[in-house]
């Protein structure tokens, strides 16, 4: 009787043992059916969208100093900064573990390249990146979270392997979604909302109500402009309250909400202008949610012709003007731009949003798009306005 309570006891344990393999395996087969086995290899590997310039960032000194991503205002200087990258990538492949800073330029190009749409570089460059990291840091590569995974996914997905990014996400992004860097959650989201996987767009989207004790709760913050977008587009106005009181309730100064959302940080003015301006346009989209829940709503399939106008604040509190002009019921034109005594324009971290943003929207004519990650603040700034002009259109 003892022996066969025994065995029933080590087929439990073996049975148990199995299934806490199995994430392991799963992760494992998606590593070893990439073809590359070295970061050297990847980088030899690597190619680049035909609209690469060859242009080299600037020098002080022996040093180069290229540009940052976010400060471009126009999508063809964010082109120009990517080439800069491009330029720094391959001058010093052939010697880059010689180089502290080619880690993090591959890295952040490999991010921002999402938002240009190089994703077979992007793609090339994430699988680069983990290499990299392993062979650095000599961790199990299998066992370790992927940080370039959201990348992986996006940039499989739009490349049209989607059946593979869909598998890629069940099994190594899905079961990670606390532990992610907030910094791409609603591209991810937005993916599972055009394949019609609206309980996994809503899982990814309320990780916003979830910012206790989160290493990157900042950042959790702008993915609630986002998570607002995608439930005012699916008439859930009482989610978009609920999300934005959640942020609003901390109090409109920044200096009493940073404790809760930069735990590990001390307060810095980043943080301050991100609030501030956060604070504003989830106001506006609490407000927008409000008037719908009193039949103020957008008829898409309603639209009056004309030119209509809105302004929101963005990242540094500068206004985004927009302009919206309905033509036969359907989005024409977008204009978008930042203006001081009627011609100079601000840099506002805007990732070249007036440009992207209103292509995206004018593309799909609907105003629920997915934003440019590290310009959130300022995508959501235009997109709000266009939805404002929608609304005037739509009385």
């Amino acid at each position: 009787m003892k022996a066969n309570k025994l065995i029933i006891l080590l087929s439990i344990i073996l049975v148990l043992t199995l299934l806490s393999c199995e994430p392991k395996e799963e992760r494992k087969k998606f590593i070893e059916e990439e073809p590359l086995s070295t970061s050297k290899e990847g980088l030899m590997a690597l190619t680049y969208p035909d609209w690469i310039e060859d242009v080299a960032p600037k020098m002080e000194g022996d040093v180069y100093y290229p540009a940052i991503y976010e400060r471009a205002y126009t999508l063809s200087e964010a082109r120009k900064i990517y080439s800069e990258y491009i330029y720094l990538i391959e001058k010093y492949k052939e010697h880059y573990t010689e180089n502290d800073n080619y880690y993090g330029w591959l890295k952040y190009t490999a991010t921002m390249g999402i938002n240009l749409e190089a994703y077979p570089t992007s793609y090339q460059m994430a699988r680069t990146v983990e290499h990299f990291k392993f062979e650095r840091k000599q961790k199990d590569y299998i066992l370790s979270f992927n940080d370039m995974s959201p990348i992986v996914f996006i940039s499989k997905y739009y490349m049209g392997d989607k059946e593979y990014a869909m598998e890629f996400y069940h099994h190594l992004i899905k079961e990670n979604i606390d532990k992610l860097n907030p910094f791409m959650l609603h591209s991810i989201a937005y993916i599972m909302h055009l394949e019609g996987k609206e309980e996994e767009a809503r899982l990814l989207y309320d990780e916003v109500l979830n910012y206790t004790d989160k290493k990157y709760a900042n950042r959790l913050l702008t993915s609630a402009l986002e998570a607002c977008s995608y439930y005012y587009k699916m008439g859930e106005y009482d989610k978009v309250i609920t999300i934005s009181d959640t942020y609003i309730s901390l109090g409109e100064n920044p200096e009493d909400a940073y404790p809760y959302l930069y735990a590990d940080k001390k307060f810095s003015k980043h943080f301050r202008e991100n609030w501030n301006a956060s604070y504003k346009l989830l106001n506006k989209y609490k407000s927008l949610a409000l008037k719908a829940k009193n039949g103020e709503v957008i008829k898409m399939d309603h639209l009056k012709d004309g030119i209509f106008e809105s302004s929101n604040t963005s990242y540094k509190g500068v206004p985004f003007n927009v302009s919206v002009v309905i033509e036969n019921g359907q989005i024409k034109s977008i204009e978008a731009s930042q203006k001081i005594n009627g011609d100079e324009t601000i840099d506002d971290r805007p990732f070249a949003s007036v440009d992207i943003i209103p292509s995206k929207i004018i593309n799909k004519n609907d105003y629920y798009v997915d934003a440019i990650s590290s310009a959130t603040v300022s995508s959501n700034s235009i997109k709000l306005g266009v939805m404002e002009c929608l609304l005037k259109s739509s009385k």
